[in-house]
């Protein structure tokens, strides 16, 4: 988990975006070497893709932060 906080303008979301789009990356990537993530209970295969939660203070943030992944990936 990975928390922060901090004044306007000093570049929460922007570290937030590339946080978020790093462990995407990360997760595709273990998955395409077969590291797939099981839970340790169970003996069944991954149901589905890999996932990142992220948080934010507002709907509107949460947003801004997935238009921005978004366009990180179409460059």
């Amino acid at each position: 988990m990975t928390c922060f906080r901090s004044l306007e303008g000093t570049g929460k979301t922007v570290t937030g975006v590339h946080i978020a789009y790093w462990f995407v990356k990360r997760h595709m990537q273990q998955r395409q070497d077969g590291f797939d993530i099981v839970l340790p209970d169970s003996d069944d295969q991954p149901k589905g893709p890999p996932q990142v939660i992220y948080c934010g203070p507002s709907n509107k943030s949460v947003d801004v932060v997935a238009s921005k992944c978004n366009s990180l990936d179409n460059n």
